[in-house]
């Protein structure tokens, strides 16, 4: 489970601060390849209709190294683009002013 800088459990803390800094996948020693196999299997998995959309972020010691938007927010009652509007450490409902990265 991941914890807080209070120590508490998923959530999101005033310590913290939002939005996170961006930086290179490389800069924070992480996969880059890696990373590029885990956005082609969530486009092959959104093609073969077994979810209608995901975004995804990581990040390492406070610093933003990937943020992606994929597919559709919603399919009920109509079809909704997803948008990056919620950029990672926002509570959802926030309205944050993230852009679509896709």
């Amino acid at each position: 489970m991941v914890r807080c800088a209070e120590g508490r459990s998923e959530c999101i803390c005033p310590t913290e601060r939002f939005p996170l800094a961006a930086a290179s996948a490389s800069s924070l020693d992480l996969d880059g390849p890696a990373l590029d196999r885990l956005q082609e299997l969530i486009t092959r998995h959104l093609a073969e209709g077994r979810y209608p959309g995901a975004q995804i972020a990581l990040d390492r010691d406070g610093k933003l190294a990937l943020f992606r938007t994929f597919g559709d927010a919603r399919v009920d009652p109509a079809r909704t683009p997803a948008s990056g509007a919620n950029r990672p450490g926002r509570v959802p409902s926030s309205g944050a002013d993230g852009t679509r990265q896709n």
